[in-house]
């Protein structure tokens, strides 16, 4: 595809936008209207979460802009239409949380793994990378930064076993 969307999002993608149609019509881009918009917005609040109503406008505001860009419309109807907020903390929203069993399955595997001395790791090198997966593991931190951690103090030379 021109954008290297995979055929499962493209699918997706043309399901929203048939939403549209359905409203709208068959329409040349050109056609669509601010009113149509939001019908479809307010048609989605009374039967979805916010954050799945902007899921469903994502490839909309795309077809939008990308008519804009191409000046095939003058107007962007999408800036006339606001969505609806999502009022979850930003945790919640871009991070799913481990369940308990799968952050338990994790600790076991880090400590089978890293849990004891190996010869072919230094001890330096099992503690940072047992240190490392429980900052992923309990942090929304990006895997980068957390590799790019210096310690303000030693660690200690022996971690608590399960």
């Amino acid at each position: 595809m021109y954008n290297g969307i995979k055929t499962a999002t493209a699918a997706k993608y043309r399901r929203e936008i048939q939403r549209l149609v359905k409203i709208s019509g068959d329409v040349p881009v050109q056609h669509v209207t601010i009113s149509q918009l939001k019908e479809l917005r307010d048609n989605l609040v009374t039967q979805i979460k916010p954050a799945s109503v902007h899921a469903v406008f994502t490839p909309i505001k795309g077809m939008l802009g990308y008519a804009m860009n191409e000046q095939i419309i003058e107007t962007n109807p999408m800036y006339s239409v606001s969505l609806p907020r999502d009022k979850r903390p930003l945790e919640e929203r871009k991070w799913k949380k481990f369940e308990p069993i799968e952050a338990s399955m994790i600790y076991k595997s880090i400590h089978d793994a890293w849990g004891s001395p190996s010869p072919s790791l230094t001890e330096e090198r099992r503690l940072a990378l047992l240190m490392l997966v429980k900052v992923l593991m309990f942090s929304v931190m990006r895997p980068i930064k957390a590799l790019r951690l210096k310690p303000s103090v030693t660690c200690p030379p022996k971690l608590p076993s399960v």
